[in-house]
């Protein structure tokens, strides 16, 4: 009998142990690892409200199209995050810059789940960043409720007065933050990023020319090219 209640206590000290080392042990093993995340972003601009779009440059893809626009116009413009990964991406934080950002007028949303999967961006106030709470495994570029590909779309209304000349300006966003999620494991560990995809970013540019008013000498009058 006190052989068996050494064995019980034995027994329920190596279970302790084991518990003890799978919850603190193997999430830190886990941790440790290189992740398999494999972000991936685009930004892309249409005159046309989505027909055609446009992408300028970005780590990935360098088409070096610009968008070619009157003052007052409306640019749709079209942000696509995707995961080639296997595993998933949770709070994925992206930011942006503006250059010229006087003559865009206003930034108003168009949606904040373009691809139609439930899934929304969280924007900031002045659209300058983004976040997405889940970007999962396996995605393509497509902007669709099946491809994985997180998309929002917004427009960028420009001002009605520019100066003579030409006036370029070029958004580019990239990618800040993310976590990893582990897939397959008994629970979902949020690990360290090793990222493959921090950094990445993608640009637009757009090009505004207004021509210099000519002066007929017979009349006087301006005529606008």
């Amino acid at each position: 009998m006190v052989k068996f209640k050494k064995f019980l206590a034995a027994l329920i000290a190596s279970l302790a142990c084991g518990s003890l080392v799978y919850f603190t042990i193997l999430p830190a093993f886990i941790k440790a690892q290189e992740d398999d995340v494999n972000l991936h972003i685009k930004l892309e601009a249409s005159l046309d409200n989505g027909a055609t779009w446009h992408n300028y440059s970005g780590t990935e893809y360098s088409e070096g199209e610009t968008i070619n626009a009157d003052p007052g116009d409306t640019v749709l413009m079209r942000i696509k995050i995707w995961n080639t990964g296997t595993d998933n991406a949770g709070e994925v934080v992206s930011s942006g810059t503006l250059t010229n950002y006087n003559y865009v007028k206003t930034i108003e949303l168009v949606s904040a789940d373009a691809d139609g999967n439930g899934e929304s961006y969280t924007l900031g106030s002045e659209m300058e960043s983004g976040a997405i709470a889940l970007v999962v495994n396996g995605g393509t570029e497509e902007c669709t409720a099946e491809s994985g590909s997180e998309c929002a779309t917004l427009n960028f209304v420009l001002s009605g007065n520019f100066p003579i000349g030409e006036t370029i300006i070029i958004s580019e966003i990239y990618i800040d933050s993310y976590q990893s999620i582990r897939v397959g494991l008994p629970y979902n560990f949020i690990r360290e990023t090793y990222a493959i995809g921090l950094g990445r970013k993608s640009a637009v540019r757009i090009a505004v020319r207004v021509a210099e008013p000519e002066v007929l000498p017979q009349t006087g009058a301006e005529v606008i090219k």
